[in-house]
């Protein structure tokens, strides 16, 4: 039986990890999702974990606190034009680069809750996306989480749509989150830092379908083994 589990996790491995797209909050002690086999990502308190697919983007922010209200913050970000970090990692190890990137991220805490957008758009040629379109757009779901040395932020998304030329699903919430250079929990009224944005979509149905079937293929394969013995 330890066989066939083993059997199981190499293929379900070999369907969703990906070579890296980079060291998303390596310095966090935060493995790079497009490592992960499975969604087993970045542990953010009641936030959930990054997967695939999902959109890796530089990130220029601008951190306000609000004023008389502890814990309370807006935050700005765009893309960082001087990043070369603007991809959607689709799984197998295939990475398209986004071009023409354009990203505009929103976000207000409001006595721990939060609200605003991200918002990414560009061209993606690999894609047949040669003209510049609106890529994805995701709302804050309301919880959201910080790591303790305030440099990872992670916020659940709802209501995300998706360019209709994008071979993923954009039907269920997923997650948002925010690696950032300097920690926004210092103390400091304002913070202007860099970082990177990832952005995770659902992972298409028929990936699961494929993964119970190999499931299935074991059991089956356990089961004449059982016989035969």
């Amino acid at each position: 039986m330890n066989t066939i589990k083993v059997w199981f996790s190499a293929a379900l491995f070999a369907l969703l990890g990906l070579q890296s797209a980079g060291s998303f909050a390596a310095h966090l002690g935060c493995p790079d999702p497009s490592q992960l086999p499975t969604s087993s990502g970045c542990s953010l308190p009641g936030i959930k974990s990054s997967g695939v697919p999902y959109f890796d983007q530089g990130v220029k922010i601008k951190y306000r606190a609000k004023k008389g209200k502890a814990g309370d913050f807006n935050l700005k970000g765009s893309y960082d034009k001087n990043s070369a970090r603007s991809s959607l990692v689709l799984g197998l190890g295939n990475i398209v680069a986004i071009g023409d990137t354009k990203a505009k991220i929103k976000i207000k805490v409001r006595k721990g809750v939060a609200s605003g957008s991200v918002r990414i758009s560009g061209t993606i040629d690999a894609l047949g996306i040669n003209k510049k379109q609106k890529l994805v757009k995701a709302k804050m779901a309301g919880q959201w989480a910080v790591s303790t040395d305030g440099q990872l932020l992670g916020f659940n998304t709802m209501d995300i749509e998706c360019n209709p030329m994008l071979p993923i699903n954009c039907t269920d919430a997923e997650s948002f989150y925010l690696a950032l250079d300097e920690a926004i929990n210092t103390g400091k009224k304002k913070l202007n830092t860099t970082g990177v944005a990832i952005t995770t979509v659902p992972v298409p149905a028929a990936v699961w379908l494929f993964g119970s079937g190999l499931m299935g293929l074991a059991g089956m394969a356990h089961r004449r083994h059982m016989m035969m013995s």
